[in-house]
């Protein structure tokens, strides 16, 4: 709690679920509202927004404790002070545009995550279907060009992860480690020297493809998918570099912020038991801004997808086809 800012940017890792079938059997299960209850005092949310939530709960113990004065706080506090307490009307009539801005800013953001999530599904089929279509069109003898193709399209991922991520000395180090489990020494210095490295690792494709000197018709239907992995990464800069409206953003968050913290003075007339006022404020106050909170961490939602995990299924899928090729091509004599 004392990095705020860091802890959040830390719990984006732990936001990348990859389900199977007991994840999923354990996602529906009976028990999940009593797990779910049980660990809402560690809940990643609060953590996010205890600063919030924790000004409008001091707000209304504040309000309470100036209105009510109990004990000897009565005998230090002027004796004709201003009750403090406001209508509960505004608030219940603004409630209404309160809850429009909230749906929409989280319906947004979900519908920037969902197709983050659909574009990088594409390039896992499409992955694939480079590999398939190299290995059934190429040279059955010529397995160097389909192991080049199919490490090319093994960094095309993790080059998109790279360039769509936070650029530091580790994320550098980590790219070239992982590109050189991957390809050759010269095509990894190749990637390592450009800056735009999927648009690089796309024309370096194009040139493996070329070499297989296909005909016409062959090469046009594996350089349709290869055109894919341009609209790919087009499509993620424009999720990554676009926000939502600024102004937008900045509206919901000042209207939410002015709306709780000055909803203790509209609860104060409306709860006959002022001290519960408190606890009601910290739970209205962690529920609403933990519906804020959930949009603005998927609005960007590279972060949170489990993109290397899907890069690694995309290596288990096609590396074995190259394995199961090459198998096939021993016994069938065409290499020795």
């Amino acid at each position: 709690m004392a990095d705020t800012d860091k802890y959040i940017e830390m719990d984006r890792t732990s936001k990348r679920p990859v389900f199977g079938y007991p994840e999923w059997k354990r996602h529906r299960n009976s028990d999940r509202f009593t797990r779910n209850l049980g660990n809402l005092f560690n809940s990643q949310t609060i953590r996010a927004n205890w600063q919030e939530v924790a000004a409008c709960t001091l707000i209304a113990l504040a309000v309470v404790l100036w209105n009510d004065a109990p004990g000897e706080l009565g005998s230090i506090l002027p004796k004709d002070r201003v009750v403090l307490s406001l209508p509960a009307l505004p608030f219940t009539v603004s409630g209404t545009f309160l809850s429009l801005l909230l749906v929409f800013r989280t319906n947004s953001a979900y519908a920037r995550w969902w197709e983050a999530r659909c574009i990088w599904g594409a390039i896992i089929n499409t992955c694939r279907d480079i590999v398939r279509q190299a290995i059934t069109r190429f040279d059955p003898a010529d397995l160097e060009l389909k192991a080049e193709v199919t490490r090319l399209v093994s960094a095309y991922p993790r080059c998109l992860i790279y360039h769509l991520g936070e650029r530091t000395d580790v994320s550098n180090l980590v790219i070239e480690k992982k590109l050189g489990k991957i390809l050759t020494e010269d095509e990894k210095a190749k990637l390592m020297a450009c800056t735009h490295k999927p648009m690089t690792v796309t024309g370096m494709l194009s040139q493996a493809i070329r070499k297989a000197k296909l005909d016409v018709i062959d090469e046009m239907k594996i350089d349709a998918d290869v055109t894919k992995f341009s609209d790919y990464y087009g499509m993620c800069e424009r999720i990554f570099k676009t926000p939502m409206p600024l102004s937008y953003t900045r509206l919901t968050s000042r209207f939410l912020s002015v709306w709780l913290l000055f909803m203790p003075l509209a609860l104060y007339g409306a709860v006959g038991t002022h001290f519960a006022i408190v606890p009601i404020t910290a739970f209205l106050a962690f529920a609403i801004f933990g519906i804020e909170e959930l949009g603005v961490q998927i609005e960007e939602p590279f972060s949170v997808l489990p993109m290397n995990v899907m890069a690694g299924g995309i290596d288990a899928s096609i590396f074995e086809a190259l394995e199961l090729d090459k198998e096939d091509r021993k016994k069938q004599g065409v290499v020795a």
